[in-house]
């Protein structure tokens, strides 16, 4: 037997207690899939509505990451919901060597085709090389959060011009065809394995192979510069008992002390703020735009000489300084908002996993471990409504898709609200940015999105629906899961009681006949916010900080800053 299908196979015992004549409708949906992302182009300015089976693959996709993280804590699904410290670092720790493999798989792609003689050829050479390959599913499972986090992922890939993976659409088919459809599990052909091993071993990278299943031993990672690539640690673990492993908030460990022309010269020990000062070194000298300074491409990018000027002279003579103290003097000599914000989201939460790889070209500031975890909320919620194993699920995806026409329609009309999506709408979305990786970013440029606090949510999603419901004439929710009848979380019962009072019930509308007809306004019990908090529309939407340095910037990590995933960063004030 092949190694694709020699792995053990772990049915769900959810999914075997149902009726499968009923909940396995999604199946004849797949039978004959027409997928977007088999149109792969050079055209960059085409903007596609995902296809019913790229959401059905999406689905099926979310739970083959369930079934990956109950293999790796080996458990069920109701003690996922209930996961100790140890279980919580367990999987951090799996994340971050998820995120590892993930940057060893880019620089390895760049490698095979940055030499090519124009643009067309790189395409070409990419195109052939993705289509001959299978990610494993640790690695699509940051590729997915990356993607998700389209202004950075933007900004990351054009920085270094790698936009041929930038423009590659999520490769819904090779996934459809990977998970199996019972099991859930990611069986993708040996040879698509192979072809995978291959590329990362002709780019100079060991693998220990394909599938990242278990944490059996000890992991240990060797540290380097993001400077000049010297070694500077050798074996560090990535996780001990001391809290000083390279995915631990105190890690720090000593270097072996050499003279080189780089700012790594001379240190005596490392940390997460000293890997972030090397960083922020090397991009202060660099011909490239700061990161986030990116727009279209790298010749419309935002000029911040003024920032680098005054970074440079506090890296210079305040060494002692970290990071957090760098941003908050900076931000005394340069009050430009943009600025702050730019440096604020870019580069005081970095969780550099790149300095585990040797020679990096392709390197990934953004803590992609929080991304992770904050798609994690998202997925275990959509999961739970059991949308996928709807007999209706063809009818609801195709009204979700109305919805989500409507939703961002209403965009242009109120400049001055925060919209908020409810659970479908968020899913189509998701999976528009996933198809459509290239072009999502003028879209999130044009409606101005940003992250926002889960606490304002309350006052968002009703009058959301309020104004949806205004517009639209009704808004049907299509759900009808258990989900909702269960205990809701405080914002959420605040949001089931307004929904009630003020569409729950009959509302007359004038037919075609001038006749009045009566429509039954389905309750919010049937209707889900999102709670995944990605992207939201910025309009004149303001939080109160007193501190200038917080007031916009930590929106970015508040959602996860006080989670066992992230490292907490500290504030002066």
């Amino acid at each position: 037997m092949s190694p694709a299908n020699s792995r053990e196979v772990l049915m769900d015992p959810i999914e075997e207690s149902h009726d499968e004549h009923n909940e396995n409708k999604f199946i004849d949906a797949l039978k004959t899939p027409n997928f977007n992302c088999h149109q792969y182009t050079l055209v960059r300015d085409q903007f596609r509505k995902p296809r019913t089976v790229e959401v059905i693959t999406h689905l099926k996709l979310f739970k083959a990451f369930r079934v990956l993280k109950k293999r790796v804590l080996g458990e069920t699904d109701r003690e996922l919901e209930h996961e100790d410290a140890t279980k919580l670092k367990t999987w951090q720790v799996f994340v971050t060597t998820s995120i590892r493999r993930f940057i060893i798989f880019i620089n390895a792609l760049y490698s095979k085709i940055k030499d090519e003689p124009t643009e067309k050829s790189r395409y070409v050479a990419f195109n052939l090389i993705m289509n001959s390959l299978s990610s494993p599913l640790d690695v699509l499972m940051v590729w997915h959060s990356l993607s998700l986090n389209s202004a950075f992922f933007h900004d990351v890939m054009t920085r270094s011009e790698f936009t041929e993976f930038l423009g590659y659409p999520f490769p819904w088919s090779a996934i459809n065809e990977a998970v199996h459809n019972y099991s859930f599990e990611y069986l993708p052909s040996w040879n698509l394995q192979k072809n995978y091993i291959s590329v990362l071993r002709d780019a100079g990278y060991e693998t220990g192979g394909f599938h990242l299943d278990f944490m059996d031993t000890p992991l240990v990672v060797d540290v380097y510069c993001p400077g000049c690539s010297r070694l500077l640690a050798e074996s560090v673990e990535m996780s001990n008992s001391q809290n000083t492993g390279f995915a631990d908030y105190g890690f720090s460990t000593k270097v072996g002390r050499k003279q080189t022309e780089c700012k790594c010269s001379g240190l005596s020990d490392i940390s997460h703020d000293v890997l972030r000062k090397l960083q922020l070194y090397k991009d202060v000298d660099d011909e490239r735009p700061l990161l986030g300074c990116v727009e279209r491409n790298l010749l419309s990018s935002r000029d911040l000489s003024l920032l680098r000027e005054v970074l440079k002279y506090l890296l210079t003579n305040h060494p002692e300084y970290t990071v957090v103290q760098i941003a908050q003097e900076a931000f005394k000599r340069v009050k430009d908002p943009v600025s702050q914000r730019v440096f604020a989201k870019n580069y005081v939460f970095l969780n550099l996993i790149h300095c585990t790889v040797p020679h990096a070209t392709l390197q990934i500031h953004r803590d992609l471990v929080t991304a992770i975890v904050r798609q994690e909320q998202f997925m275990h919620d959509i999961l739970k409504i059991r949308l996928l194993h709807d007999s209706e699920i063809v009818d609801i995806i195709k009204q979700s898709m109305i919805k989500y026409t409507n939703f961002i329609s209403m965009h242009n009309e109120y400049k001055n609200v925060l919209l908020y999506p409810t659970l479908e709408i968020d899913m189509i979305l998701k999976t528009t940015q996933l198809s459509n990786p290239a072009t999502i970013n003028v879209f999130y440029q044009r409606t101005s999105h940003m992250f926002i606090q889960e606490s304002d949510l309350e006052v968002a999603f009703p009058e959301t629906l309020a104004k949806y419901s205004k517009k639209f004439e009704h808004y049907v929710s299509t759900c009808g899961c258990a989900l909702c009848q269960t205990l809701k979380k405080p914002h959420r019962v605040k949001v089931n009681s307004f929904w009630k009072k003020t569409l729950g019930a009959i509302k007359r509308n004038k037919g075609a006949t001038g006749e009045v007809e009566q429509t039954i306004i389905r309750p919010i019990s049937l209707t889900h916010p999102s709670l995944n908090y990605c992207w939201f529309s910025r309009n004149s939407f303001s939080t109160k900080y007193d501190d200038n340095f917080i007031k916009e910037h930590i929106i970015y990590s508040g959602a996860c800053v006080n989670s066992p995933f992230v490292s907490p960063i500290e504030i002066e004030k």
